[in-house]
């Protein structure tokens, strides 16, 4: 879990799918919803199973890295969720959620890839 720390810490706008840049949809700089989904419920699942051993303090210091790493995910994500569709009402009248984010910037679109950019639930508009 300390690279995923890490990455949480060094990328603003959420943590890449992968550190590789090669223009592909699925490569740096791209950050994906389900991607930051899986990596918190990863994360709430390996907590889980360590709160079930022995009260000591490496498990709350496991503990402790596994909440910092969770809260990291979750705000950066929904700030530049909200950020990208805030930005998007504004310059547009619409505000848009993307399909992807670009990791080192809050609220910017992800890029690369086979299609264009493609926003999603246009019911918050």
């Amino acid at each position: 879990y300390d690279k995923i720390l890490d990455l949480s810490e060094r990328f603003e706008g959420g943590i890449p799918t992968s550190v590789t840049y090669s223009g592909l949809q699925w490569d740096f700089p791209n950050v994906w919803p389900p991607l930051q989904y899986a990596l918190i419920k990863g994360i709430d699942n390996f907590g889980k199973a360590f709160n079930n051993k022995q009260d000591n303090y490496i498990v709350k210091r496991i503990n402790s890295l596994l909440l910092k790493t969770r809260s990291n995910i979750i705000n950066r994500y929904v700030t530049t969720t909200y950020c990208g569709w805030y930005k998007s009402k504004l310059e547009s009248g619409k505000g848009l959620f993307y399909e992807k984010y670009d990791s080192r910037y809050i609220g910017k679109p992800g890029g690369g890839g086979e299609y264009g950019l493609v926003t999603g639930n246009k019911a918050f508009a």
